[in-house]
């Protein structure tokens, strides 16, 4: 049986592609859905439409690939539950397509990441998105933690176009917001964890494979920080072959992570490669 899930995020839309329980085939688009979202509240009408068609083609993907449409599913977080006419973005993709996109709740959204990242076992994991970031920590099999800051890498950046000394005072005092919890060891995941893990192994090309698992130390990352801070947005998508939208982002996400990690005590963090996409495949079809 063959399963595609459609992950809506606040900086790209994602899609993969399931045949008993193994990705055969994924991709992404770019469509910043969270752009604008802290000047406006709302999703831009641009951003609507880049986001809808990237959806569109991905069903089309899926059912090329012989994925029946009643296993055809698609989630959205932030971007969507912040914004003010998340549910009428949400009606269009239905009238359109005829798929019921479930916009997730924060608790939702930390129980998912978990479930991908984790599994069962114990950890903790750190999902800095778009608009958001999520910290859960996981004992026994259990929730045992979770809290969801209203602030990630689009919105830092729009917040703050990289201006340093104020970036770092709110996000200082932003990731104290997740108190006092006990974390052993951290896993990351989203887009700006799993780039910065491959800008710092130094790789020309991006390689799943090779990224999934990496230990990022926090030295090498405050270090590659100061060194993509220095750059411009074109040397920063041409040296690290970035998309020019991660590119512009990857900083002040990068902060947030540092901060975290800072705060807790961490040595690093080890990045991931299988996400919340992973976890609501699991939490749809509970295969294992």
């Amino acid at each position: 049986m063959k399963y595609s899930v459609i992950d809506i995020g606040s900086n790209s839309v994602r899609l993969a592609v399931f045949a008993d329980g193994s990705i055969i085939f994924r991709d992404k688009v770019t469509s910043m859905l969270g752009e604008g979202l802290v000047k406006y509240g709302k999703i831009l009408p641009h951003s609507a439409v880049n986001t809808q068609e990237a959806i569109k083609s991905f069903i089309q993907y899926s059912i090329n690939l012989s994925v029946n449409k009643e296993n055809i599913f698609a989630f959205a977080t932030a971007a969507v539950r912040q914004s003010s006419n998340g549910r009428d973005f949400v009606q269009k993709i239905f009238d359109d397509t005829g798929i019921c996109v479930d916009v997730l709740s924060e608790d939702a959204e930390c129980k998912l990441a978990a479930l991908g990242a984790l599994g069962r076992s114990d950890g903790a994991v750190l999902d800095v998105g778009g608009a958001s970031s999520e910290l859960i920590v996981q004992s026994k099999g259990e929730i045992t933690y979770e809290k969801s800051l209203d602030e990630g890498a689009v919105k830092l950046t729009e917040r703050f176009c990289e201006d340093q000394a104020e970036l770092f005072k709110y996000v200082d005092k932003k990731v104290r917001e997740y108190g006092e919890v006990k974390i052993p060891f951290l896993t990351a995941i989203g887009g700006t964890a799993t780039a910065l893990g491959h800008v710092l192994s130094g790789d020309k090309e991006y390689s799943v494979e090779k990224n999934h698992g990496r230990f990022v130390p926090i030295t090498d990352l405050y270090a590659n920080l100061s060194k993509i801070k220095g750059y411009s947005l074109e040397q920063r998508s041409r040296i690290f072959n970035l998309e020019k939208s991660r590119a512009k982002t990857i900083y002040s996400g990068g902060i947030l992570i540092y901060y975290v990690l800072k705060y807790f005590g961490l040595k690093g963090y080890t990045v991931s490669e299988s996400d919340n996409l992973q976890g609501y495949y699991l939490y749809k079809t509970g295969e294992k």
